[in-house]
């Protein structure tokens, strides 16, 4: 498949707790990615299950993403465990652990699943898939982003410190409750586990890299190297195994 490009840098969602609606919060939400990141996963997201539809948002975090989806018009389920945050009115929101069973709290099925950079907060992503899987209707979509850890950039943070991208020890540079980092192929195994398949694949983001030496290092070397090459961030169109020529 082509790589294609969009364009943002990823962030922190959370992942589950105790169950109660959360009171409205002060002020509007704040986005838990990089700028540019919702803008073009919403474009591409309304361009494959346009509005009016039913979109369950998991790992909401304040509802920065539901927001924008609320204003398109799309009916929202939110779920997230930090019932505290949650600043979006108007939303449905249930409170929940991610890393355990959920779909069946969720009711659906829903004609749109997110998780913006959420799976790599997981301890068991082949069972978050599969119960993403379970609640798309049939001709549903799954739009999912997480960390490029394979871009060009991050082979060469790996040559020099032996660490993925944003999963290293520096807080600074990485973010501590990322444990699951996604590679292309092996995201590809785990989804055909989970029932899914892959539609698109698209880069967001420009080079990982930020010090212009490393942009300059990166832009030398991607010539000679193989592979999945750009951008900061994966995103993901998946739909049901099952549902053949949707």
């Amino acid at each position: 498949m082509p790589e294609q490009r969009l364009d943002a840098e990823p962030g922190e969602p959370g992942r589950g707790g105790p169950r109660g609606r959360p009171p409205a919060g002060a002020g509007p939400a704040r986005p838990m990615t990089a700028a540019g990141l919702h803008a073009e996963v919403e474009r591409l997201a309304a361009a494959r299950v346009p509005p009016p539809a039913s979109v369950l948002d998991l790992g909401c975090g304040e509802g920065a993403w539901a927001e924008r989806l609320m204003r398109r018009g799309y009916s929202l389920t939110c779920a997230d465990r930090a019932t505290e945050r949650f600043r979006l009115e108007g939303a449905r929101f249930v409170a929940l652990d991610l890393d355990r069973e959920f779909a069946g709290a969720l009711g659906g099925p829903f004609d749109l699943v997110t998780a913006i950079e959420v799976i790599e907060h997981l301890e068991r992503p082949t069972d978050f898939l599969r119960q993403c899987a379970a609640l798309l209707h049939a001709r549903g979509r799954l739009v999912l982003t997480t960390p490029n850890v394979e871009g060009v950039g991050a082979r060469l943070r790996f040559l020099a410190t032996g660490e993925l991208r944003m999963f290293g020890e520096d807080a600074r540079l990485n973010d501590p409750t990322h444990i699951s980092p996604m590679h292309t192929l092996l995201f590809r195994r785990l989804c055909a586990r989970a029932g899914l398949r892959v539609l698109e694949h698209h880069a967001a983001g420009g080079p990982a890299a930020t010090r212009w030496s490393s942009r300059l290092l990166a832009g030398l070397v991607a010539p000679f190297v193989r592979g999945y090459k750009g951008g900061s961030c994966h995103v993901y169109v998946l739909a049901r195994a099952e549902a053949e020529g949707s």
